[in-house]
């Protein structure tokens, strides 16, 4: 397309999402997605990153970690490289008032994002129709390593294995 040519349309879905949101005291959006709220409920790179992503479109991120911290904390570089952008809450998602925090979040978001193996959702109360039950509208991003379904669905996964198996 040539430079404004779908001017128009944009200028239509950028009103009708500014309706969605409520009036902003400066009118303008900050990012693509700013309004939306993400929980990133992930550990070490894949779904981290792609949360971080969402924060540099203006998603609003909260990271949530264990009350001893991400497992990828040791490594700066990486965990800054999939973290940045985003707010952070430890909770230990075990005890009855990490649950109430989570399910409260769970209310305001738009999405939750998380890379737990199979079954580890559920047994921590975040399945998909646990937290659907909490909010109806929410997007749940499930990304584990070796998948849900298959041979190796229950195993733990790291990048370094995964690029090993792929050769």
């Amino acid at each position: 397309p040539r430079p404004g040519e779908h001017q128009s349309v944009a200028t239509t879905v950028e009103s009708a999402w500014r309706q969605q949101l409520g009036p902003r005291p400066d009118g303008r959006l900050d990012g693509a997605l700013d309004g939306i709220r993400v929980l990133d409920l992930s550990s070490f790179f894949a779904t981290a990153y792609g949360a971080k992503l969402l924060a540099d479109l203006g998603a609003d991120v909260i990271k949530i970690e264990p009350p001893v911290g991400d497992q990828l904390r040791p490594f700066p570089d990486p965990f800054e490289a999939c973290n940045r952008g985003k707010r952070s809450l430890a909770i230990d998602l075990r005890r009855p008032e990490g649950r109430a925090a989570i399910e409260a979040l769970v209310a305001t978001s738009d999405v939750v994002m998380h890379n737990l193996r199979p079954g580890k959702a559920e047994k921590l109360g975040l399945g998909p129709g646990q937290l659907t039950a909490i909010n109806s509208r929410l997007i749940y991003a499930y990304l584990p390593g070796f998948g849900s379904t298959g041979p190796r669905r229950d195993e733990k996964s790291f990048e370094p294995l995964l690029s090993g198996f792929t050769g």
